[in-house]
């Protein structure tokens, strides 16, 4: 067991996150804080892919990194001090500026991550942390996927993982598919949460969800009006052309490193370190 062997060597202090497929605990040794991820039941092939994924991302800061895999089925982490976006929404969405830096380091992170011929393929709040610098780390690579074949030829996969609520539509399609451009349907999905608060549609299953079926049907009028919130014309145009249904028509990364909306002013990092505080400060009074 995991945990026995565990408990030698660490002092667990508390679950910090709870998955489908793994749970994760802070642990300390020595006084330095840890985060360990324990994946459940008969889950091999992700704790795996997990390991050898992050290795190879190992040079990327922005990647949280493993410090030691002890026991089959656990994995050492480093521990991300300031949670998950998620967490910093409950309050209220993130004005423009902060948005924007944020979708930044996001951008820059799986742009590398990419650059390495790997594909996330379940980014969500969740899984994109904040260290205690409030910058960004993207976690949980157990789905995970190599998109280039041994002649650098991208790949198509046929694999249908990752969360219902911000698939790609293709994913529901159940055809072969490019895991890059799902990624990039991710990002426009998150970039939409942070700025709303809210998400754009419950999943992007064209068959039943009349929110995503505007963008399908390109009524892109109608999909606004039932987000009435107050974005700027760039940023509307920036999450639609990433939502898009046809993968081939979604920006790419340097379209999106482009796009006017990416121009704007960003919020500073004492800003956002002063935002991202008072909102922590409302989730501890909670507990």
């Amino acid at each position: 067991m995991c945990q026995t062997s565990i408990e030698e060597e660490y002092s667990i202090i508390s679950k910090i996150g709870c998955g489908f497929s793994a749970d994760v605990q802070l642990v300390q040794r020595s006084g330095e804080l840890m985060a360990l991820k324990v994946f459940k039941g008969q889950q091999d092939q992700l704790y795996e892919n997990e390991i050898r994924i992050m290795n190879k991302l190992s040079h990327i800061s922005g990647v949280i990194r493993i410090r030691e895999s002890l026991v089959r089925g656990c994995i050492m982490m480093d521990y991300a001090k300031y949670g998950n976006l998620l967490q910093y929404l409950q309050q209220s969405r993130l004005e423009e500026n902060i948005a924007r830096s944020f979708f930044k380091q996001m951008i820059f992170i799986i742009d590398k991550i990419h650059k390495m011929g790997i594909a996330h393929r379940d980014l969500k709040l969740e899984n994109i942390l904040l260290d205690d610098q409030y910058k960004l780390k993207i976690c949980d690579f157990g789905f995970a996927v190599q998109y280039l074949d041994e002649q650098g030829r991208r790949i198509k996969v046929n694999d249908f993982v990752g969360t219902p609520q911000t698939a790609a539509p293709e994913i529901y399609l159940r055809q072969p598919y490019h895991p890059v451009e799902a990624d990039l349907f991710q990002l426009g999905v998150i970039l939409f949460q942070i700025c709303a608060g809210s998400s754009p549609f419950h999943n992007a299953n064209v068959k039943c969800d009349p929110n995503y079926q505007f963008i399908y049907r390109q009524q892109i009028g109608k999909f606004w009006e039932k987000h009435q919130f107050e974005f700027s014309a760039e940023l509307k145009d920036i999450i639609v052309k990433l939502l898009a249904f046809n993968p081939n028509r979604r920006l790419s990364i340097s379209e999106i490193q482009s796009h006017p909306w990416m121009q704007g002013q960003e919020a500073d990092q004492s800003q956002i370190i002063d935002e991202m505080e008072y909102r922590w400060s409302l989730l501890t009074l909670q507990f």
